[in-house]
């Protein structure tokens, strides 16, 4: 079977032709006549021949790739092409001045047509170009007697042979026969050898060998690459003092380039622990018009991050404030950006990053129902001082309702009410009270109703809002909902006993009518904790359907209780005084 190998130009057709026959007998060179140094194929599609090279920075002209000479003698195997039986679609002609390579585009008898530019199909056979191995591909030679009739299948991939050139180290060549020991056509491997481990050795080998000085224009681009980058950042660990001079000097002028860079924000960083102040006002100075787009960068982020913790004067703080004060909103709603915001509050003082606060209050509603503005604004609240969070708080406030119903504004409410600050608290609470019932038996905003009741500040707003939920409008409404009656369960939790006993009996009789849902099961397993832990609501419960329950309303009945609970403590008050005063004249 005829091997799956071309050999491509060379410095003398004699060197092309010895060596073609010794590897694949049979087949001739293509392009005996070009300069370019030889290059070995293999075939590493499943179905396709093709050609591996690890290098084309030898190569002068591709043209004796793309095209064919003539006079070139091409055949067409038929043994060698019986791949599944299934035939190939010919190929579209691209325009009339050039044809593809096919088994269609030849003259009557099966030859190739001499007076045609014939080019290699890349639906047939692709060029490639991976990632350190770029490849080209290449076509067998064809011949073909019938071209009507014959299908051009693909042949059974014979074992690679393959020959690597590193395209940053040696530049190697097949011009002599001395070079044919290099190729191991006996291999078993069908997929290239691509070898990563030796490269990088064979580079870092390179640079160490080579005096440091003679690197110093290069240190910017070496910052760029992968294996360039460790051997800097492993100069700076080896000696600093050294180093560090001539490494800063080089990038301190392209730090904006290289924080944005996948390996050269790495160096950045590294640098920073090794700079004084001077230094570091330096590079801020040098990158301070490009931080708000630094920021945005999901390399850039960590960079400029680490530059934030590394800062130490107010000089410093200010070059990094008045960068990004112009950009605040656009930075918080950004993946990258809104953690380098977070830091900022972080690091900087309630002073310094009050112009984070400026921003937020200017557009409240926008960062607040954000879904990383949220996140943000929960920050400048754990934060924040106490003249910060009433100016913060003021504007949540204002806008209570609307971030209420909102999926992320939501969270910045309940945030605000879990920090426990009364007067806010209580301002919160009057301001949503006219809207309750329709907080209620929203998604998100029944939610905050919940903290509202846990988090109310005091007893008397805590009553306010239970009559509002008392109301018989509003009751009947919110335990048919399947948000509202979370909220009246809630209420039933933290009322006292006063007004647990309104809303259970105003709530009993309404359980027939939603009997159906499953959340009538869990208000009467609620109704049912509540009496069998409070002792003195079970026999308030139980004196009221005694003696009441057909005549009195749960309110009118509370008014005859307290009297009756008044009465009984005064004759208690009274037998007390009775007893002391009589042991007072026995003792006499």
């Amino acid at each position: 079977m005829t091997k799956n190998l071309l050999s491509v130009g060379g410095s003398s057709p004699q060197g092309q032709n010895s060596l073609a026959n010794a590897l694949s007998p049979g087949i001739p060179p293509i392009g005996a006549g070009s300069t370019a140094n030889t290059v070995s194929f293999q075939s590493q599609f499943r179905h396709q021949p093709s050609l591996s090279v690890n290098s084309i920075n030898s190569i002068n002209s591709l043209n004796s790739l793309n095209s064919f000479n003539s006079n070139t003698s091409t055949s067409i195997h038929d043994s060698a092409y019986q791949f599944g039986g299934e035939p190939l679609t010919p190929p579209e002609i691209a325009n009339n001045s050039t044809k593809h390579f096919s088994p269609w585009n030849t003259n009557n008898n099966g030859a190739l047509k001499s007076n045609s530019t014939t080019q290699f199909p890349a639906q047939v056979f692709p060029f490639s170009n991976t990632a350190g191995n770029p490849g080209v591909g290449a076509a067998p030679s064809v011949t073909n007697t019938n071209p009507r009739s014959r299908l051009l299948s693909l042949p059974q991939l014979q074992p690679a042979v393959t020959f690597n050139i590193d395209k940053s180290l040696a530049s190697l060549s097949l011009q002599n026969n001395n070079n044919l020991d290099t190729f191991n056509p006996t291999s078993s491997s069908t997929t290239p050898i691509y070898p990563k481990k030796s490269h990088e050795k064979e580079l870092v080998t390179r640079l160490n060998s080579t005096p440091f000085e003679a690197l110093t224009d290069e240190i910017v681009s070496l910052s760029k690459d992968q294996y360039g980058c460790r051997f800097l950042q492993r100069k700076l660990d080896e000696n600093s003092t050294m180093y560090f001079p001539t490494i800063f000097g080089q990038i301190c002028a392209h730090a904006s380039e290289l924080m944005v860079d996948p390996f050269g924000n790495y160096l950045v960083q590294k640098l920073l622990n090794y700079c004084t102040n001077h230094e570091k006002d330096l590079l801020l100075e040098q990158s301070a018009p490009d931080l708000f787009s630094v920021a945005l960068n999901q390399h850039g982020t960590r960079a400029l991050q680490k530059i934030i913790d590394c800062l130490g004067t107010n000089y410093q703080f200010s070059l990094v404030r008045d960068s990004l004060k112009n950009h605040v909103v656009e930075l918080i709603q950004d993946l990258n950006g809104n953690h380098v915001v977070q830091k900022c509050i972080n690091k900087f003082s309630h002073k310094d990053f009050q112009f984070i606060i400026d921003a937020i209050c200017l557009h409240i509603v926008r960062i607040s129902t954000h879904k990383h503005g949220c996140c943000v604004l929960q920050k400048c609240l754990n934060k924040c001082n106490q003249q910060q969070l009433v100016q913060l708080g003021d504007e949540i406030i204002a806008n209570a309702i609307v971030l209420m119903k909102d999926q992320f504004g939501n969270y910045v409410v309940q945030y605000l009410l879990s920090m426990n600050n009364l007067p806010i608290n209580e301002k919160l609470v009057y301001q949503i009270l006219p809207s309750i019932s329709m907080l209620s038996v929203q998604k998100f905003s029944s939610n905050v109703m919940e903290k509202c009741l846990k988090n109310a500040p005091n007893r008397s707003s805590q009553n306010a809002m239970l009559e509002e939920i008392l109301r018989p409008q509003n009751l009947n409404a919110l335990i048919k909902d399947q948000y509202g009656n979370y909220v009246v369960q809630t209420a039933i939790d933290v009322a006292d006993d006063e007004y647990k006993f309104r809303l259970i009996q105003t709530v009993k009789p309404m359980l027939p009518f939603i009997k159906s849902t499953p959340y009538s099961r869990r208000i009467q397993s609620k109704i049912s904790v509540v009496l069998n832990q409070n002792a003195n609501l079970n026999a308030m419960l139980t004196t009221y359907q005694q003696y009441f329950a057909s005549t009195a309303a749960p309110d009118q009945y509370l008014s005859f209780y307290k009297q009756q609970q008044q009465q009984q403590q005064q004759q208690q008050h009274q037998y007390q005084n009775q007893q002391f005063q009589g042991l007072h004249n026995n003792q006499n």
